[in-house]
């Protein structure tokens, strides 16, 4: 068993840059030495990727995953957690009916080897609690939970809600 370590062998244009190319090629040539590593660590994958391209990502490293790779990744992203989520829900429709699964795969003109099962998938939770790190399994049995973005983005909102009302006060047009 194997650990890549993957470096750019060969890098993209600069001018690709910006799309996040830098990050994710890496997982391009992983699946070209998959004979050679059976292991992918990846932090943060979703660094410098549009939301829609995220959602591409997950699809490549659901691929591999579905290869027999090792997969470790940590993200803060819900856009991947959201995406990893919609490949368990398919893979419980799969499960559940290939018939049904074919069908919406052939209407969604989706690949039916993408898709993730519980078994392959392991979530953790780490989180600080008087002055360590505890580290708490996920329950999949309803997909990944956000439970760790749920605080902040009520917080979040609450504020937009009260910023917007002292501005709508003073006559103050926002998109908030």
């Amino acid at each position: 068993m194997g650990i890549a370590l993957i470096q750019p062998l060969i890098l993209p244009p600069a001018r690709a840059a910006f799309m996040g190319a830098n990050t994710t090629s890496p997982i391009g040539m992983y699946r070209d030495f998959y004979r050679q590593y059976n292991s992918l660590l990846f932090e943060e994958p979703e660094a410098h990727v549009h939301p829609k391209k995220q959602f591409l990502v997950m699809d490549m490293l659901a691929r591999c995953c579905n290869k027999g790779m090792l997969i470790q990744m940590t993200t803060h992203s819900d856009y991947m957690l959201g995406r990893m989520n919609q490949l368990l829900l398919l893979g419980k429709i799969k499960q559940a009916s290939e018939a049904s699964f074919g069908q919406f795969c052939e209407a969604h003109l989706h690949n039916k080897n993408l898709y993730l099962t519980d078994h392959q998938v392991g979530a953790y939770y780490f989180k600080r609690e008087e002055g360590k790190v505890v580290i708490e399994k996920q329950d999949l049995a309803e997909g990944l939970p956000f439970s760790s973005f749920e605080q902040t983005v009520k917080d979040q909102m609450d504020l937009s809600a009260d910023i917007s009302e002292v501005a709508e006060q003073l006559g103050i047009v926002s998109n908030l």
